[in-house]
């Protein structure tokens, strides 16, 4: 209901995601409950859509067994999506929890004891791209997208998805070092908060402020979910005073 709705988005809006227990386990449900915010985004994965880690067709690790590590989605899209909902229909395996990490800690521990380099992740634009049939997805864009006031508005990292550039060699060394800085933070065991998605939960996440990935699994896990855009979330925080 209206309260429930305000209550998810109050969650998203706080610590950057939030688990709905004791859903209906089917897609159905979850698409439903998705629409209460918004209409579901479109993408290269179509809309709403429902897949396993069992797809040998298609050119992305999602539809894979093995482990993914942190990173945000779209990082090839002009506007990558601001929040993604999954849901695990289906579970007959072993690992595959997922991973979280608050890019914002991150960018405050940067800016006080790594200043230049969190300069340096804020002016160097990566460039992101997905090639796939008929498919050649190509942006720019830096790690950390700041506004005026230095407030870091958005992250954007994936290193599955990073394409090769040059630099000068003096701006491609400091890049590198920075970069690293940021890896190395994200793969802190003390900043990942680690949950195993089972059937009757749904997460949803905000995919510019939280970095996501899995662990490696063995057996069969099926799952649903899409994207919503970052403007609807914005809308519906404001229609609802948070």
């Amino acid at each position: 209901d209206k309260d429930g709705v305000k209550i998810w988005l109050n969650h998203i809006q706080r610590i950057g995601f939030v688990l709905i227990h004791n859903s209906p386990n089917t897609a159905e449900a979850t698409e439903k409950m998705m629409k209460k915010i918004a209409y579901i985004r479109n993408s290269i994965f179509g809309t709403f859509s429902v897949w396993d880690n069992k797809a040998s067709n298609h050119e992305d690790t999602a539809f894979t067994s093995l482990e993914i590590e942190p990173h945000t989605d779209g990082t090839y899209v002009h506007d990558a999506p601001g929040l993604q909902t999954l849901h695990c229909l289906q579970r007959e395996a072993i690992g595959g929890d997922n991973q979280f990490v608050d890019v914002l800690a991150i960018a405050n521990e940067m800016q006080n004891q790594h200043s230049q380099e969190f300069e340096t992740l804020c002016k160097v634009q990566v460039p992101g791209r997905y090639i796939g049939e008929n498919i050649h997805l190509q942006t720019h864009r830096p790690v950390f997208r700041t506004n005026n006031d230095g407030a870091v508005l958005q992250v954007s990292f994936n290193n599955h998805d990073r394409a090769p550039f040059r630099l000068p060699d003096d701006e491609m060394a400091r890049f590198y070092e920075a970069y690293g800085i940021f890896h190395r933070l994200a793969h802190q065991a003390r900043r990942q908060f680690k949950y195993c998605l089972n059937p009757g939960t749904i997460l949803t996440f905000d995919n510019w402020r939280l970095l996501h990935g899995r662990a490696a699994l063995t057996g069969y896990r099926q799952l649903c979910g899409g994207y919503h855009n970052r403007e609807d979330l914005e809308s519906q925080l404001r229609a609802n005073n948070l």
